[in-house]
């Protein structure tokens, strides 16, 4: 299932934004497994006669000698998976519910994965695809369409037969991957020679299929830009190490997209752009807030309520980074629009994608950004300036909210105080509730 954010952007959605570790951000012991521990392990072997068809295993610690079944967890979200022959030995593994199930007895599951080959036309980050890139032979592995995983997978680590770059910091020459809860990792494999920044303490490492269409953009010192603006507007105050793979679209597509993995996603960029292109950093605004929300270590959210912030604030850097004021006003527009009918809240458009309708995602990126954009022009209005919706973002993203309890509870009292009855109107037309 793909879901159309506006014309321009598209990406696919996950069911919650899950923390990272704990030690991803402290180098506390549990980022990675310690050597000996009950991790599952998946190893990688690129062979130069097939460089698209990866070999893959998954060796399982004992308490996984059961019946299990496995998939690849993006199938369930509306991806298509990449996954050849799995089997035990040379048994092949029989197809169950999306997925496959491992005989009892079985703790080493082996597969074939098949990687697109990346033409000049360029690749659509939100299908989430491992991809080969011949040119300059390295490869992006994507967990969510390539990897078995169990259901409600706990740690991981991941090894290959070629260099690794992944988010995160790796250990014992693996690398971490989340569990089965938060949202798929992203690395890219081979000849790669990425290119790290920091800011506010969190450094950022760049991946490009065409670096230096990526430098002559400006799209680093733009991320760069937007990381430093956001980390300070977010108050984050615990540094990590993410990754960010920049793919090149066909111009002809008329849209960028981008999609969030954990401490890793992808950021397409609209081949051909001048340099500061309003599209390229609204796509990797929205896709930073996540994984800066990310080192906050949030409260559980429903979708509606981090897509419509991560767009909200992706507009907001938008307007404040972005060179072109024109173009930066259109792109605008087509997402906050008070003058937009509103059909249904966004607690109904969340109930309705969680039944499966694909036109309920959209609507958070629309609707739910409108508004947050009308909430914050109350709060400046009602206090002269002195206080907006970014003094409140932290709160916003730490305290828990449910369908029961749309927006926190503290945070509506506020700002009755401050607004009056005119916030509760307004949140009943557009969150409900």
């Amino acid at each position: 299932m793909r879901n159309l954010i506006g014309p321009e952007m598209v990406k696919i959605p996950f069911s919650k934004a899950t923390p990272m570790c704990p030690a991803l951000l402290d180098a506390a012991p549990c980022a990675m497994p310690a050597a000996g521990s009950p991790a599952a392990i998946y190893q990688l072997a690129v062979h130069p006669d097939t460089p698209d068809l990866v070999e893959a295993s998954l060796t399982l610690p004992a308490d996984g000698a059961g019946e299990m079944w496995l998939g690849a967890q993006g199938v369930t979200r509306g991806l298509s998976h990449q996954i050849l022959q799995p089997r035990c030995g040379a048994e092949p593994l029989v197809e169950q519910d999306r997925g496959w199930v491992k005989p009892a007895g079985c703790r080493r599951v082996d597969w074939q994965i098949r990687f697109d080959t990346v033409r000049d036309d360029g690749a659509d980050p939100a299908r989430q695809r491992s991809l080969y890139f011949p040119d300059r032979s390295w490869w992006l592995l994507s967990e969510g369409t390539s990897l078995l995983r169990p259901k409600h997978a706990g740690l991981a680590r991941l090894t290959a037969n070629l260099p690794v770059l992944g988010g995160g910091e790796p250990a014992a020459s693996a690398w971490f991957l989340p569990d089965g809860d938060a949202p798929p990792a992203f690395f890219a494999l081979g000849n790669v020679a990425g290119t790290t920044v920091g800011a506010q303490g969190v450094r950022v490492t760049h991946v490009a299929d065409r670096p230096e269409a990526v430098w002559r953009m400006g799209l680093i010192a733009l991320q760069r830009r937007a990381m430093a603006w956001l980390t300070e507007v977010m108050r984050v105050e615990r540094g990590g190490r993410l990754l960010v793979v920049w793919l090149g679209m066909n111009p002809a597509s008329g849209r960028a997209s981008g999609a969030a993995g954990d401490r890793s996603f992808v950021s397409g960029y609209v081949a051909g752009d001048p340099r500061g292109s309003s599209l390229s950093l609204m796509t990797l605004a929205h896709e930073q807030f996540h994984q800066l929300a990310a080192l906050t270590r949030p409260g559980d959210h429903p979708a509606w309520y981090g897509e419509s912030l991560a767009q909200f604030y992706a507009l907001r850097a938008l307007s404040r980074l972005g060179s072109r004021q024109r173009e930066i006003q259109a792109l605008r527009d087509k997402f906050i629009d008070a003058s937009r009918p509103v059909p249904a809240t966004l607690l109904d458009w969340q109930r309705r994608h969680e039944e499966g309708d694909a036109a309920a995602y959209p609507q958070f990126y629309t609707q739910g950004a409108t508004f947050w954009h009308q909430l914050d022009a109350l709060l400046r209005q009602a206090t002269e300036g002195q206080h907006t919706l970014d003094q409140d973002l932290p709160a916003l993203l730490a305290l828990p909210t449910d369908a029961a309890t749309p927006l926190p509870a503290t945070l509506r009292q506020q700002w009755r105080t401050q607004v009056g009855p005119a916030v509760d109107v307004l949140i009943r037309r557009y969150v409900g509730g």
